[in-house]
């Protein structure tokens, strides 16, 4: 049922965007602490209508939690100062209110149906290569009602704090303008050299292990198999690199970086991305990265590949859309079944475990 829900907020969402027509919409991207999503904006004569659908990270992001809340909005959104500056691009200040509605847990706890009004305030950068930076915070002010076995239960009803409490969360839209002339971006002929920073989300789903190990009441367990599970993790890298030639760009990768439950490293790698259009050109693009996760005596070998696609913003700046497919090795604590402590590493003979993760990112590149 709550999947069905969820499928209608994006029906909504893509109906949304064909009754408003392609002049003046812009699609994009969600991306936020609190979650990560779809975004939609409709300009008009003295603001723009943004309509949301995302997945909620609370109690997820922190790992106490399996599985995301989900929510929509529809604020509208005046715009009360406006600027240009000598480059093309427009910057505008804004404010709105709307409303929202969700599945959502309260105190990252227990879910429940969540809807009120929606307040947004932030800055926003149209680019004349189309692209849009948005930048906010937005507060959800209603209330959480969960179902009883006999319907709405009022004990269960209560002020959707979660909505409050993180309004101070920053939030990042970044969309592309359908339906208008765009200026396209062209790299400087002076340098070659490329820099960036790339955040995103993974989510590990299979796990195949083998580990062998001796517990404290003194029998050996060996435990070899592949399980199915999922658990959201994110990751944030900086990169540098360097343009090979006008489709090819290798770059070196770091940041940090986390593996699975209970386990993260500070990946170090090596990344070859082809643009079929051009690394300075918009279009798709494809990439190999292999390299090694650091962390303390447990380091892991990390293998990706991943598709996406590029577009340019303003005096070769480019942001990237990716899916990314990821193969790593990790090595979590292994927990006693009798006292429910992680074993002494003189007790472990072998822990090997091999982690397969597809994930959503955003890269700007400079």
């Amino acid at each position: 049922m709550k999947r069905v829900q969820f499928i209608f907020l994006c029906l909504f969402f893509l109906a949304a965007g064909s009754r408003a027509g392609a002049e003046g919409v812009a699609y994009g991207g969600y991306f936020s602490f609190k979650g990560a999503g779809l975004t939609m904006d409709k300009t008009m004569e003295h603001g723009f209508i943004a309509i949301t659908v995302n997945t909620d990270f609370s109690g997820v992001i922190n790992g106490g939690e399996l599985y995301p809340g989900y929510r929509g909005s529809a604020i509208y959104n005046q715009v009360f100062a406006r600027g240009v500056t000598d480059c093309g691009v427009t910057a505008s200040a804004y404010a709105g209110m709307g409303i929202f509605y969700g599945y959502l847990r309260n105190h990252d706890r227990h879910f429940g149906h969540s809807a009120g009004l929606s307040g947004d305030v932030g800055v926003m950068f149209d680019f004349p290569a189309g692209v849009r930076f948005g930048l906010g915070m937005t507060c959800d002010m209603g209330l959480n009602v969960r179902m009883g076995s006999r319907g709405i239960d009022n004990s269960l009803s209560k002020w959707y704090c979660n909505g409050v409490q993180r309004a101070w969360y920053p939030e990042l839209r970044v969309l592309y303008k359908i339906g208008e002339p765009h200026i396209q971006s062209v790299r400087s002929k002076r340098s070659r050299m490329t820099f960036g920073v790339e955040w995103g989300i993974a989510l590990p789903f299979v796990y195949i292990c083998h580990r062998d190990f001796m517990v404290g009441e003194g029998y050996r367990v060996s435990d070899d198999g592949t399980y199915w599970h999922i658990h959201a993790n994110g990751e944030i890298l900086g990169h540098i690199g360097y343009d090979l030639s006008e489709r090819l760009n290798l770059a070196v990768y770091a940041g940090y970086s986390g593996i699975c439950k209970d386990f993260r490293v500070i990946p170090v790698s090596a990344r070859a991305t082809y643009c079929m259009a051009g690394t300075s050109g918009n279009g798709p693009l494809a990439f190999v990265d292999y390299g090694v996760g650091l962390n303390s005596g447990k380091d892991v070998n990390i293998g990706k590949l991943g598709f996406g696609y590029r577009f340019g913003v303003q005096g070769g700046t480019h942001v990237d859309f990716l899916l990314v497919g990821r193969l790593s090795g990790s090595c979590p604590d292994i927990i006693d079944p009798d006292t429910r402590l992680p074993v002494p590493t003189e007790r472990i003979f072998r822990n090997i475990q091999t982690v397969g993760s597809v994930g959503l990112s955003m890269s700007i590149t400079l």
